[in-house]
């Protein structure tokens, strides 16, 4: 794997086997193993209710605990907001209390060090299907009601998956460029403690927002 992502890459002579056949986010919810019923890895799946209940005022206090940490190994976010650099900006503003002029802001907050993943483990336990695994880096997400379509980072291993903390995002499954003409777009609609798992290898997320959502949406990325 590369440390930066290299946007013009594009694989020659895909194989685009694992996705031509999809035509919708297949729901396991009922299942005790969901991998166990997964056709093949590279299969959507959605289980609804396999993750924590995270809020933005979840991880106001997560932070106010562990400020010293944080604001010194993972101090970094990016926004659509220009003035937030920072967790403490996004923090200190109480977007809860203090919604946006237009309610559309969007912020990405990117962890790879140990001492801070291992706050966000705790906050997002992996459910017992998802493996341990030495990738360390994931992703935070938080978005207003009105925050506008945008493509999800591209994490470092390429079986991915999303616990939604809070909120509602719908979630549009693209195929790589290669596989559009072999594979359909699929979407599927998060809501609170859904779990959705990807293969990045053969789709790039999007994430837009829900009509009449009115609470802030926060989402957690990992990989393996």
């Amino acid at each position: 794997m590369c440390l930066l992502e290299n946007p013009h890459f594009q694989a020659t002579d895909m194989n685009c086997w694992a996705c031509e056949e999809v035509r919708s986010v297949l729901d396991l919810s009922k299942m005790h193993n969901p991998r166990d019923f997964q056709p093949h890895t590279g299969f959507p799946y959605i289980v609804k209710g396999a993750g924590a209940a995270v809020t933005y005022g979840t991880l106001q206090k997560m932070y106010e605990s562990n400020r010293h940490l944080i604001n010194r190994d993972a101090y970094r976010i990016s926004s659509t907001v220009h003035e937030w650099k920072s967790v403490a900006d996004l923090m200190e503003y109480s977007l809860e209390r203090n919604p946006t002029t237009n309610q559309d802001a969007h912020i990405e907050w990117r962890v790879n060090r140990l001492e801070p993943a291992r706050l966000l483990r705790k906050l997002f336990p992996r459910p017992s299907f998802i493996p341990n695994t030495v990738n360390m880096e994931r992703f935070i997400l938080v978005d207003e009601p009105k925050a506008p379509q945008y493509k999800l980072p591209f994490p470092e291993g390429y079986r991915v998956f999303i616990m939604q903390g809070s909120g509602q995002r719908m979630l549009v499954l693209e195929p790589v460029e290669g596989c559009n003409i072999n594979c359909t777009r699929v979407s599927v609609l998060l809501k609170p403690t859904d779990l959705l798992y990807y293969n990045s290898w053969f789709y790039r997320p999007k994430s837009s927002p829900v009509a009449n959502s009115t609470t802030i949406s926060v989402s957690y990325i990992g990989s393996l």
